[in-house]
């Protein structure tokens, strides 16, 4: 019956045109990794060690994303996620405000993603230098990270709170700063509940791109579930029991 209704909830306006749209950027993510791939290229006979030239070329194919793979790549992990708050910016507003309140909605989601989104990566790339580039070493850490914060109470906290629905004053352009300010606040939520898991495809940059499906998917259901009680538990353990 969980999974029926899943299954459900998937059919609900603007659920399938939003997972339509992210289809659509993953396609261009792929097309822009394969085009970097390629154009890192030199990279693979400027390195004498075969095992180096491959983890630089790797690593520079996430690290050194342009501003339209980061778009694409938002867009294709994280819009499905934003079904709720699309529909209910569109159902508070009156119907001359809704285009623009969903589009600043938007532009305060894709502003702090982008500020911390860019923080985390700086700080990853520095940690890499720290242990020389070891990316096994990088990858343990990560996984350690990312089942400490997955297992605790603020990761639980962050995700309760990406279900509020605050108040939206559909008069003049105080609906536009508050669609913003409901913008910044989901994404604030949801980096809250989804950074460690977003870090996963940059600890293991060599299976990056196999990775993020998983990890839209990941984030997909859990931000499906309803409201959990904010403390230390296993994580994923109601997919398995009741």
């Amino acid at each position: 019956m969980r999974y029926r209704a899943y299954l459900s909830a998937l059919r609900q306006p603007p659920l399938p045109l939003l997972c339509l749209t992210a289809l659509l950027a993953w396609i261009m993510l792929f097309h822009i990794h394969v085009h970097e791939l390629h154009s890192l290229s030199p990279v693979l006979f400027s390195v004498s060690d075969e095992r180096t030239s491959i983890i630089a070329a790797a690593w520079l194919s996430i690290t050194s994303l342009t501003s339209w793979g980061w778009i694409a790549m938002l867009i294709a992990m994280m819009l499905p996620l934003l079904a709720s708050p699309l529909r209910y910016v569109w159902q508070v507003n009156f119907p001359c405000k809704r285009i623009s309140g969903i589009f600043t909605f938007l532009v305060g989601y894709v502003t702090i993603w982008t500020v911390v989104y860019s923080l985390l990566a700086s700080l990853i790339y520095l940690l890499t230098q720290f242990i020389n580039y070891n990316l096994t070493v990088l990858l343990c850490i990560g996984l350690l990270i990312t089942l400490i914060w997955q297992s605790s109470p603020w990761k639980q906290m962050c995700l309760n709170r990406c279900h509020d629905l605050p108040r939206i004053n559909p008069f003049g352009l105080r609906a536009e700063h508050d669609c913003f300010i409901y913008g910044l606040q989901k994404g604030s939520w949801c980096i809250g509940s989804c950074w460690a898991l977003m870090c996963l495809p940059i600890f293991a940059p060599r299976s990056a791109m196999q990775l993020m499906p998983l990890v839209s998917l990941m984030m997909f259901v859990e931000q499906a579930y309803p409201w959990q009680k904010e403390r230390w538990q296993f994580p994923y353990r109601w997919l398995l029991f009741r």
